[in-house]
């Protein structure tokens, strides 16, 4: 499962997905920016990212500037690309689009974008997190609060 967003807050229910695919041995890779244009929401998603790196998903920051894409592909047959974040005010406030072809053309094509975004991107890591200070370890926590809102 690849997937590509500005903007990473996952309700309760998208972080069980996330966590369960990863857990039971599917290769869930996740994509964000490494400076968004929103510091509280990069916060806020930055604090799933212990939960989601202890269960195997495997965390990339695109570091090439603001990353806009919002795509998603599922067992090389899934493919999704539209407006919609990974995050609740996409899922129940905004009104996105989403177009979704299920045929493996559009999910290739989609992976070799994911694949060439991750050439400038760098994998997050578990002492990455840990060398976070003590004052972005505050600001993300407070963000968090703040997710469903987000």
């Amino acid at each position: 499962m690849l997937i590509s967003t500005p903007y990473l807050v996952p309700d309760e229910a998208m972080l069980t997905v996330l966590v369960t695919a990863a857990l039971r041995g599917v290769d869930v890779r996740i994509l964000v920016p490494r400076r968004s244009d929103s510091r509280t929401v990069s916060a806020a998603g930055r604090s799933y990212f212990g939960e989601l790196l202890q269960a195997g998903v495997r965390v990339f920051e695109y570091t090439a500037g603001m990353m806009h894409a919002k795509t998603i592909v599922v067992d090389d047959a899934f493919a999704a690309v539209g407006t919609a974040n990974m995050d609740s005010r996409s899922f129940r406030l905004n009104y996105e689009v989403t177009a979704v072809r299920y045929d493996a053309a559009g999910a290739a094509a989609l992976a070799e974008a994911f694949a060439m975004d991750l050439q400038k991107a760098r994998e997050v890591d578990k002492g990455a997190l840990a060398n976070d200070g003590l004052r972005s370890r505050l600001h993300q926590a407070g963000a968090r609060l703040l997710a469903p809102l987000l």
